[in-house]
């Protein structure tokens, strides 16, 4: 593979990468785009175009961030999940001049990947179970797994589970393990998503003043957030401290002080496990999230509260105490997270991008 920490000689890459972001489908997208072109930079070569929706809060992620950017309009699919148009990436930039093209759009429609590739591009999609993922050169899937895979076609590249979640690179650093944990500390940490729409965070802000055992929480969310007056009034008269914190460049510092993470979405998920932090998962209305609270469950690293919109504010109060209660359970959940998410996934991930690149080239 291309690889410049090998010795090998780094190839120039024009590649051009495509997400959303914004208040429908939060930052999550956005954030993994600049992991994996950081991680991309190097072990190669890269001229790299991310190209976004035009959204003010996806412009607010990106600001400081040093990429070049291209705007596109944007098209809602069912469920509110932005749809994949490449005639609108067509109008935006010259495709046929790209080496590869990553869409990280969730499920692509018939047709669309492949019309892409007609014209030349390496294609690379994540995450992505629609029907538009066979016309691909390589699947990467981290949120989701294929349905089917013994029905892609065979020169199709796939690469999926824990070991691509694209972590920060901090997350790399040598972690205090194993963690412990005893009654009486009570310190909690709520991530639901950088920009929650659905304001969770108030819901569990509400539900965490039932607890008994809570003893300071920490709530994180993004930029983009806009309901920080409605988290205030919800935090009046809460039996325990409180500390709002909007922008930190990494969770993962928050993570390793607590005893207890509540948290939505994919990458803060992956984000809890890697630090041994035992979690409790209150989903967005957003499937993928619902599914992977349900595979961390499965391993033990993970307790799955199921949709946000349906968990009541009492059962958030009392699967907190009932955690915190039990310092044996909180070790094993700690334990079975490390063992499935470490912080290389960036790196892994930029490599599946080298290797399916390197072998569309070899066929020519």
């Amino acid at each position: 593979m291309y690889d410049r920490m090998s010795g090998g000689d780094a190839p120039s890459l024009k590649i051009l990468y495509r997400a959303d972001g914004g208040q429908a489908v939060g930052s999550g997208h956005i954030l993994r785009a600049q992991r994996v072109l950081d991680r991309l930079r190097c072990l190669a070569s890269v001229d790299a175009t991310l190209v976004v929706n035009d959204d003010p809060d996806v412009a607010e992620t990106l600001s400081g961030a040093g990429l070049r950017t291209a705007t596109v309009g944007g098209v809602m699919g069912d469920g509110g999940k932005p749809l994949f148009e490449p005639d609108y990436l067509a109008a935006a930039v010259d495709l046929p001049t790209f080496d590869a093209v990553i869409v990280d759009m969730l499920d692509t429609p018939i047709g669309a990947l492949e019309r892409i590739r007609r014209n030349g591009p390496v294609v690379i999609s994540f995450d992505d179970r629609g029907a538009g993922r066979v016309g691909a050169d390589g699947l990467i899937n981290v949120l989701i797994r294929e349905p089917y895979p013994e029905r892609l076609p065979p020169e199709i590249r796939l690469y999926e589970g824990f070991a691509y979640a694209t972590l920060q690179d901090d997350y790399r650093e040598p972690m205090p393990l194993p963690r412990t944990f005893s009654i009486g500390s009570g310190r909690v940490v709520v991530s639901v998503g950088g920009v929650d729409a659905a304001r969770l965070i108030v819901k569990i802000a509400r539900g965490l003043k039932r607890a008994k055992q809570v003893r300071i929480v920490e709530f994180v969310f993004g930029q983009a957030f806009r309901h920080v007056e409605d988290l205030r009034a919800s935090l009046s008269g809460a039996p325990w401290e409180s500390r709002l914190s909007r922008g930190l460049p990494s969770l993962r510092d928050a993570f390793l002080v607590a005893d207890v993470a509540i948290v939505a979405g994919g990458m803060t998920m992956h984000e809890a496990c890697c630090t041994g932090t035992p979690a409790l998962a209150v989903c967005q209305p957003i499937d993928h999230q619902h599914e992977l609270a349900v595979q961390f469950e499965a391993a033990g690293a993970m307790r799955n509260l199921g949709l946000g919109s349906a968990v009541s504010e009492s059962a958030i109060g009392a699967a907190v105490d009932d955690l915190l209660s039990d310092p044996d359970t909180m070790i094993a959940m700690s334990a079975a997270g490390r063992t499935l998410v470490d912080g290389e996934g960036s790196t892994r991930t930029a490599r599946a991008i080298l290797d399916i690149i390197a072998a569309r080239e070899q066929k020519g």
